[in-house]
């Protein structure tokens, strides 16, 4: 074991050849062994994550780190292929094989032939098409469209989906024999809200790469941005903390980045009263909810600096104080000489 805990028998792999994955959290570290165990086979892999964790980017180590990655990587997002032309576009077709093909063209299988081809949204691939990728799988054998001779497969195949197919397989809307045929090896990627140790290495990483692009140099991350970053959920994952990132060197007109540069959705998340349950609030309640919550936020943010908060609010301290006091808040409160004397004269 490490000093971390994580199993100690990764360090008996080689180091990865190409390592982009941001991040030292125990949850990326076990990723990473995966990879290293996985790339030198030539099995079948399922990719495993919710959109944005970067299942294109780990495809994209095994490939890289196997013995195929002299030959091409080949991705394919199926769910922006329309149905009609997903057949052609990955096995090919011959000239004439329908109307418009007014020549031979490769297919995805064909280009990737040797190398690795990605196939990632596989939950969102039809019925119909399911049972022609089947065909590749178990047989390695595969028809152009208008060809009379099957052609062989050489093709490493990645899948990945941020999809249940188990689930889709039980309720009939993918075919059970395709699930275990992917399914041989599975990695799965955790996301961004399980590994948030590596937040702040990303946000290093991304504001680098985008004050670089943008040529914005000098630009810092206030102590508060950072903690907000790390305590937001981040339903779009690794993805959506880039495009923050990318925004705020973009826009931000100061070279240290406060909060008041974040997007309304970082800097106020869905309340509570939001999310599903069996009963709605009642308008009143639902502003009182509020309210506190609202007060409570912007206290940890301004790590309980009542004149930051109300600056923040933009709402007299007395009027906070007032709040704070009607809501019974407990809070750490670092308070200037002017909050002491709010604070004796409103309790």
């Amino acid at each position: 074991m490490n000093r971390r805990g994580v199993v100690d028998n990764r360090t008996e792999q080689t180091e990865l050849k190409f390592d982009p994955l941001v991040g030292d959290s125990d949850a990326t570290e076990r990723l990473k062994w995966m990879i290293r165990k996985v790339a030198p086979l030539d099995a079948t892999v399922l990719i495993l994550g919710e959109t944005g964790t970067g299942k294109e980017i780990v495809a994209r180590m095994i490939h890289e780190n196997s013995s195929h990655h002299l030959e091409h990587f080949v991705p394919v997002h199926a769910a922006g292929i329309p149905e009609s032309l997903l057949e052609s576009a990955l096995f090919g077709h011959e000239k004439g094989a329908f109307t418009g093909a007014y020549k031979n063209q490769k297919g995805f299988f064909e280009m990737a032939d040797n190398g690795t081809l990605f196939l990632d949204e596989i939950g969102e691939v039809s019925m119909t098409m399911q049972v022609k990728l089947l065909r590749v799988l178990q047989d390695g054998l595969y028809y152009r469209i208008g060809e009379s001779e099957p052609r062989a497969s050489h093709a490493r195949i990645i899948a990945a989906t941020n999809k249940n197919l188990k689930k889709l397989v039980e309720q009939g809307k993918f075919r059970e024999d395709l699930y275990y045929r992917l399914n041989v090896i599975t990695l799965e990627i955790p996301p961004l809200r399980e590994r948030k140790e590596d937040i702040s290495l990303l946000t290093r990483h991304f504001l680098r790469k985008f004050m670089q692009k943008h040529n914005r140099l000098g630009l810092y991350l206030k102590p508060e941005t950072i903690n907000l970053l790390t305590r937001y959920s981040w339903p779009g994952n690794v993805r959506e903390l880039e495009n923050v990132i990318e925004r705020i060197v973009a826009l931000s007109d100061s070279d240290w980045i406060g909060i008041d540069e974040l997007p309304a959705e970082l800097v106020l998340p869905a309340p509570s009263w939001t999310q599903e349950s069996d009963q709605f609030l009642p308008y009143a309640g639902a502003k009182t909810l509020f309210e506190r919550e609202y007060i409570v936020d912007l206290l940890r943010r301004s790590n309980g600096n009542i004149s930051q908060a109300a600056r923040i609010a933009q709402i007299p301290r007395q009027n906070l104080h007032i709040k704070i006091k009607k809501y019974d808040i407990k809070s750490r409160i670092e308070e200037s000489d002017d909050d002491r004397d709010d604070y004796q004269k409103w309790n």
